[in-house]
């Protein structure tokens, strides 16, 4: 497993209750942290954009509505189809899936 992480103290974001899953994937997977310059949302944007750098298929389940903020699924599905890399979008809320 491979995990592309937005910066360094990325886990102050998460719940008390969630740490420690987060800390046990971590101890199975490659890490990637990423230093960005600028807000944590700037940060987010990085990691979606690092992650479809890496892949040949993005698969995004994501419910097709805009982004509460930079870097969301929204936009890096845009930046991903952008780059031509192949995208399947999976909507639970309309139960739909696209190809791209």
């Amino acid at each position: 497993m491979y995990a592309v992480i937005p910066f360094a103290d990325y886990e102050r974001t998460f719940v008390a209750e969630d740490v420690d899953s987060y800390r046990r994937l971590l101890a199975v997977s490659k890490v990637e942290i990423l230093v960005t310059r600028g807000t944590d949302e700037d940060a987010y944007l990085a990691a979606g954009q690092r992650v479809v750098a890496l892949s040949d298929l993005l698969i995004a389940v994501w419910n097709g509505e805009a982004a509460r903020g930079k870097g969301g699924t929204g936009d890096i599905v845009r930046y991903a189809v952008g780059r031509g890399v192949k995208t399947i979008h999976i909507n639970p809320t309309k139960r739909t899936v696209i190809r791209k």
